[in-house]
């Protein structure tokens, strides 16, 4: 029986091709586009899950109230670790990491001691010896024991220590950071590189006790830069932790700042975040680290839903609209004594046949577009063949829409009546028509809800980068790794200036662009110091040329200068800042960290030093070095000529380090490569989304000109136009495109309002973008069908009078 199913399947198959093509490609596209997002969304749950206690491990988060709604950060005071282990027994191991670039982590230069050759590193980072513990670091060389115990001693990664020490062991060798010949860091130990799914991406870790950045800053609680993590005892209820650690305000934060208790805990609480839910639930957290959103999961989720039930939708309507071609068959068949059982086998068989072939096409479909998905999706994500569940669960999954999608198309053809199917009575009544219009619009209202979508995002992705910034990117570059340059830096700078086609340079880390440095700071007016009423704000270090070099605007008083002695105790602030502070004249005021006291000499126009997700917020400038990076403004189109120039002046300075350099409109755009990927990922599933769909209006119109075929041949004989009668046929159509454009419209306009509520500066959702959606989709629509209603206004009256 089963053979003889497989047999008949197979021969249908082969007498039609197209329908067969049509049906087993929207298939293969739709199982394809799960595939990919169900690998994108596995990869994306998976991160952090490696740990051997994972679910014993948390992230400290700080929730602030600042009276106008809750921050949240995980930026801790050095001293915030041990009173945890020394507060709180639940605790079993408290860590800290510091990524402070403002101290050193981040990227840098590194060599071995015995080498002049430096090399550009990522992923630098202090870290202590607890920390090692919680994470439960595999070492490849060295003892856990004694890993980050010493002071300058680092602990590397696997693939660090083969790029530096190929072949070697490396512990008890030594590395010099950016040049400075008079500290070197000893490796006491070699661990296997985190996975790409971990939230920790460092590849050195400096012994961060007893290492002192500056006097008293491991007991101070006013500087707060250490990511805190706890490893808690087995059965803790966190909930009850998180609740005690209250404890710490009272004993520690109000004594510092001079606080009540009530006051304090009305700002500070405190939450236990679990390792595992970083990636993912950190959009609301302020921790300078790049991860994911679980918003966008979810959303994906939905779309390979939508998409896999699309294709769905084709396979019934496709098989529907070719009832009468087997029409004769199930009669005859019924007519010799066949069961509906046996009828309904056959069509099931059939659809796990199509089925399957979608499948392995779709797979091979998988493996072409990889490279392609990784591209868009900026992930290295691979096809899990040699996983012992995934070919088990792609058949099983398939068998499954098999049966789903081929149910009714069985239950619907085996029903025929053997008088009615061997007559050809089987027009479809109104009630089939209307449903599988329905389906029509289901298809298109999610085809058009991803083809706004996508028009917005990247209507908001040109925005940002068009947008008036307050300072001019073009024809900046970007030289990195300039404090090996140490006292010649300045020797370097004047060097510079003397090549053609270079108008300005200005040496500083803090750039108006993501991944520099950054410096916060509370700031009140002097004389007036209270922690509550302060504003906290970026203190940046910039030399005399950084607002020129720039293009910043001065909107008040005058820029630095090397004429007035004072200026090395004034400061150049923002506008936001001014207002923060209430200040009607600003020039000539003073203002203080609690430290420092500083006269303000200019204010500049607000500008976006920060991603547009974020307002623009209070910034206080002042001269001071720092040396990592160079801005060149260059003022010629003749761009190669002057990086070649640059080189030549690099070599003779840093002969043994490689030149590395970026333009700052480039790495500008890379602010929001998160934001274009998220557009690049919709257009493509709009578009497949788009072509699944047409599939199924190509089906659904196949069956409605067939079923109105003698009411076409009765009108061409009456004297009716092929116009006309295309006319006629589009129209029905026409009507459920409309109608799926307004079911769309509005999911697309509360989805689109909720997503750009991430963004501070946002594009508005003009009334073009839905109607040139809708238009898309008609015309869509109108090319899919034509070709079958133009077949159907053509046809000979007679052939179609005929017609059975």
């Amino acid at each position: 029986m089963v053979y003889n199913n497989i047999k008949i399947a197979l021969r249908n198959l082969y007498k039609q091709k197209i329908y067969a093509s049509i049906k087993i490609g929207g298939f293969a596209l739709g199982i394809a586009a799960c595939i990919f997002i169900a690998l994108f969304i596995q990869n994306e749950l998976s991160y952090d899950q490696h740990y051997n206690n994972t679910d014993r491990i948390y992230r400290v988060v700080m929730e602030y109230n600042e009276g106008n709604g809750i921050q949240k950060g995980v930026h801790w005071a050095a001293p915030f670790a041990k009173a945890l282990m020394d507060e709180f027994p639940e605790i079993e191991e408290a860590g800290r990491i510091n990524a402070v670039e403002l101290f050193g982590a981040g990227s840098n230069q590194v060599r071995r001691t015995d080498s002049k050759v430096n090399f550009y590193e990522k992923g630098l980072a202090y870290a202590d010896h607890e920390m090692m513990n919680i994470l439960d670091v595999s070492l490849v060389y060295g003892e856990s024991d004694k890993i980050l115990t010493e002071a300058n001693t680092v602990v590397v990664s696997k693939s660090f220590a083969d790029k530096h020490f190929p072949n070697k062991n490396p512990v008890g060798k030594s590395i010099i950071i950016n040049d400075k010949t008079d500290l070197s860091y000893q490796v006491c130990g070699v661990f296997n590189d985190f996975p790409k799914t971990s939230h920790l991406q460092y590849q050195i870790y400096v012994a961060l006790h007893p290492n002192i950045f500056y006097p008293g800053e491991q007991t101070r609680w006013t500087a707060s830069n250490y990511y805190t993590y706890i490893e808690v005892k087995p059965g803790v209820n966190i909930a009850q932790l998180e609740n005690k650690l209250k404890l710490i305000n009272e004993k520690y934060f109000a004594p510092t700042f001079e606080m009540d208790i009530q006051t304090i805990n009305e700002m500070v609480s405190y939450s236990l975040q679990p390792i595992g839910d970083i990636h993912l639930h950190s959009a609301d957290i302020d921790d300078d680290l790049h991860h994911g959103d679980i918003r966008f999961v979810w959303m994906f989720g939905i779309i390979a839903a939508f998409i896999l039930l699309i294709a769905a939708i084709n396979f019934i309507n496709l098989t529907t609209a070719k009832s009468s071609a087997r029409a004769k068959e199930v009669g005859v068949r019924k007519s010799l004594g066949a069961q509906k059982l046996s009828i309904m086998q056959q069509f099931l068989t059939e659809a796990v046949l199509y089925s399957f072939i979608s499948v392995c096409l779709a797979l091979l479909l998988v493996v072409i577009a990889m490279p392609l998905f990784n591209h868009l999706a900026a992930k290295s994500l691979g096809i899990p063949f040699t996983s012992w569940w995934f070919i088990p669960l792609i058949l099983s999954s398939g068998l499954l829409i098999a049966f789903l999608s081929g149910t009714y198309p069985a239950f619907y053809l085996s029903s025929f009546k053997p008088i009615n199917a061997l007559k050809g009575k089987l027009n479809p009544k109104k009630s089939n028509l209307t449903g599988r219009n329905g389906l029509v619009v289901f298809q298109f209202a999610a085809s058009i809800v991803l083809i706004i979508s996508t028009m917005i995002v990247f209507n908001q992705v040109d925005f940002m980068l068009n947008k008036k910034l307050g300072f001019k990117k073009e024809q900046v570059v970007i030289l990195h790794g300039t404090s090996t340059l140490a006292d010649n830096i300045s020797t370097f700078k004047s060097e510079l200036l003397k090549k053609s086609g270079i108008e300005n340079v200005s040496i500083s880390n803090f750039l108006p662009i993501e991944g520099s440095m950054r410096n916060g700071n509370s700031i009140s007016k002097a004389g007036e110091w209270d922690i509550e009423s302060s504003v906290f704000c970026q203190k940046w270090d910039v030399d005399y040329d950084y607002l020129e070099t720039l293009g910043i605007n001065l909107v008040e008083g005058r820029i630095f200068s090397k004429n007035f002695s004072t200026d090395n105790s004034s400061v150049i602030v923002n506008q936001n800042l001014v207002n923060d502070l209430h200040f009607e004249s600003p020039i000539g005021k003073r203002i203080t960290n609690g430290g420092d006291i500083w006269e303000i000499i200019g204010v500049v126009e607000d500008f976006h030093f920060e991603t547009m997700k974020e307002d623009i917020g209070p910034l206080c400038m002042k001269l001071g070095k720092s040396t990592e990076s160079m801005l060149i403004k260059i003022s010629t189109d003749n761009t190669s000529a002057v990086l070649a120039n640059i080189e030549t002046v690099w070599n003779e300075f840093s002969p043994n380090q490689a030149l590395r350099y970026s333009f700052m409109d480039s790495d500008f755009e890379l602010m929001y490569s998160d934001v274009k990927q998220m557009g690049n990922i919709f257009m493509c599933f709009a578009v497949l989304a788009i072509i699944v769909a047409c599939l199924g209006l190509f089906g659904l119109a196949e069956f409605i000109t067939k079923a109105r075929i003698k009411e076409i041949g009765v009108r061409k004989v009456n004297g009716a136009k092929v116009s006309e009668l295309m006319q006629m046929l589009n129209a029905d159509f026409i009507k459920w495109v409309a109608i799926s454009f307004f079911v769309a419209t509005p999911i697309a306009y509360y989805g689109m309002t909720k997503w750009l509520e991430n963004f501070a500066y946002k594009t508005e959702m003009n009334w073009w973008v839905f109607a040139l959606a809708g238009v898309l989709s008609l015309c869509i629509a109108i090319l899919t069908v034509s070709w079958q209603t133009f077949r159907a206004a053509r046809r000979n009256p007679v052939e179609a009078l005929r017609y059975e």
